[in-house]
């Protein structure tokens, strides 16, 4: 995009459309399941898993909902020295270096 004497480059990457809907229901479901095996193995019914298994599961649900809400960005796009990028619970603005972006990682030059 050029506009008069300032040239203006930007570079977008979006994961499918329902991506962040689909996370978000994905962990809730998730999240309650975590919660009734934690009051199962709590008040000791018949049949419920060991009280180690309940808070296994509980805990891979809270990491994985930390990373896939805080941490794992499904929309990222950089534009006029700033990168955006959305990720399922929040958004970030930065700047960057030009020559950051567009130089290859160190020991990356024979890929691609």
């Amino acid at each position: 995009m050029t506009t008069g004497n300032v040239t203006s480059h930007y570079l977008r990457y979006s994961a499918y459309r329902y991506f962040r809907l689909q996370v978000r229901l994905t962990l809730a479901f998730f999240g309650v399941v975590a919660v009734l095996l934690d009051v199962a193995a709590l008040a000791g019914y018949r049949g419920s898993p060991p009280l180690a298994f309940a808070a296994f599961f509980t805990l891979v649900v809270l990491w994985l909902t930390y990373w896939f809400g805080f941490r794992i960005a499904y929309w990222l796009e950089a534009r006029d020295g700033r990168l955006v990028c959305a990720r399922g619970f929040a958004r970030a603005r930065s700047r960057f270096r030009r020559s950051l972006l567009l130089a290859p990682p160190r020991g990356c030059q024979g890929w691609g």
